[in-house]
């Protein structure tokens, strides 16, 4: 019986080290994952004492068992600190404490001999009773509904309470000078080894299940938060659109009869009035200023919708550039054999090829140098460069250009809004085409598309 014994301890051991092992890979993958690193140490802990008890050939037998014994009492005492920080509970420092030393001293007070075996064994059941108690109440209390690895865990522990009251119950029935444990019928010391060892490997299991129950209820709960925050923001962002459309609206009106007011007064006041005409005309600027300014940002509204849910239908690019051309009168260059057609929104290629002839206008120095060329690169692109004799664009200007209301320093008194490069390369990047500008020469705009 002492073979076999020895052959089980041995077996549990050996189930401690794959635990302990298990759960430090586990522990350093997730190192901030609350109580893991406890439950690592605690099997750890488990370990050193089953080689403790197996190592009595060795060693004296009361240093063999005090200090084995009472590191498994240790071991399971941070099993329960573990349990603690994984619920985000304070310990019971006292009761833990007080637990183990009260076990601990009990035990060393025991004989080591044959005869008390019984004793020793009830001993350690009764540390076992309170230390799987207090780490049973801790899991199961409070548990969610949603957390049900924890509560499999806190029965796991309560089938250990099971367990050592059979122990505990039997070790106190059977007389301790009789020496006949070993060979009781009443009980089966086996039997009990093999629930140990698959406790041990169902707790072991159940920390990483628990764990990584806890991730996913915390993903769950984040990604709750951000589905709220999201409509909190589209809610926020209706709401300033709402707002910036009806100030646009409303600034519209005031600020057409102003200029035109601007106008009569203008007509009607004599030039050589210089202070009085001066002023007239600064009127007439600032309002047109603003009146581009409020045209720009209703049409950014109108825009932002039309990108959010885009049409693909077909779309002849020299027939738009060619009647916005003749519109502009700026010269036209259409090199493509026959009519390439790509796919769009007819309207917003229109608003994108005005933005960059406008453009061009309104920075080059010389208007008759703008123009407009369209041609074919092989049968996959069409290219539109959009010319002009403008002033040199700065590097860090040319970074920036095309973000949203961003305006050169340099163009601070010439009317614009900032958002017409930058819907340009919005409605060339839905459509699967590039923007660029191109400065080795004279100023390009180079607008690349699909066809």
């Amino acid at each position: 019986m002492d073979l076999d014994l020895r052959a089980l301890s041995i077996l549990l051991a050996a189930t401690n080290v794959v635990s302990a092992l298990v759960l430090y890979f586990f522990y350093r993958m997730f190192p901030k994952s609350p109580g893991v690193g406890y439950w690592s140490l605690a099997s750890a802990l488990l370990v050193l004492a089953a080689l403790l008890v197996i190592s009595r050939i060795f060693l004296p037998v009361a240093f063999s068992a005090n200090a084995g014994n009472i590191t498994y009492y240790i071991a399971y005492g941070v099993f329960y600190l573990g349990a603690c920080q994984f619920v985000d509970k304070k310990p019971n420092w006292k009761l833990l404490v007080g637990s183990i030393a009260f076990c601990g001293f009990v035990f060393i007070l025991i004989p080591k001999t044959i005869d008390f075996i019984g004793y020793r064994i009830s001993m350690t059941a009764f540390a076992m009773i309170i230390l799987s108690s207090l780490i049973s109440h801790t899991l199961i209390k409070g548990a969610g509904k949603d957390e049900f690895a924890r509560k499999a865990v806190g029965v796991v522990f309560s089938g250990l309470i099971f367990i050592n009251l059979i122990r505990l119950y039997t070790g106190l029935e059977t007389p301790a000078f009789e020496g006949a444990y070993l060979s009781s019928k009443k009980f089966d010391e086996q039997l009990l080894y093999y629930w140990v060892i698959v406790t041990q490997l169902a707790y072991t299991s159940g920390f990483i299940i628990m764990t990584s129950e806890r991730f996913r209820n915390q993903l769950n709960e984040k990604i709750g938060e951000l589905s709220i925050a999201k409509e909190t923001a589209e809610k926020a962002l209706a709401h300033q659109k709402n707002f910036f459309s009806m100030i646009s609206h409303e600034f519209k009106k005031p600020l057409s009869s102003i200029h035109a007011s601007a106008e009569v007064i203008g007509m009607e006041t004599d030039e050589k009035q210089t202070i009085s005409h001066d002023e007239v005309n600064r009127i007439k600027k600032v309002s047109m200023r603003l009146s581009n300014l409020v045209n720009n940002c209703l049409t950014a509204e109108w825009i932002d919708p039309q990108l959010d849910d885009p049409t693909f239908d077909p779309v002849a690019p020299g027939y738009i550039l060619k009647n916005l051309c003749a519109e502009y009168k700026v010269p036209f260059q259409n090199q493509c054999e026959t009519d390439l057609i790509v796919q769009g929104n007819e309207e917003l290629y229109a608003i994108a090829f005005s933005s960059l002839i406008a453009n061009a206008l309104k920075y080059s120095t010389n208007e008759d140098s703008v123009h407009v060329k369209l041609f074919a690169e092989g049968s996959s692109h069409i290219s539109i460069e959009f010319h002009n004799e403008g002033d040199e664009i700065s590097e860090s200007d040319a970074k920036k250009i095309f973000e949203k209301f961003y305006r050169p320093e340099k163009s601070a008194n010439t009317p614009g809004a900032g958002l017409g490069l930058y819907f340009v390369k919005k409605i060339a990047e839905q459509y699967g085409g590039s923007i660029e500008l191109d400065q080795t020469g004279e100023t390009v705009f180079r607008l690349r598309l699909p066809v």
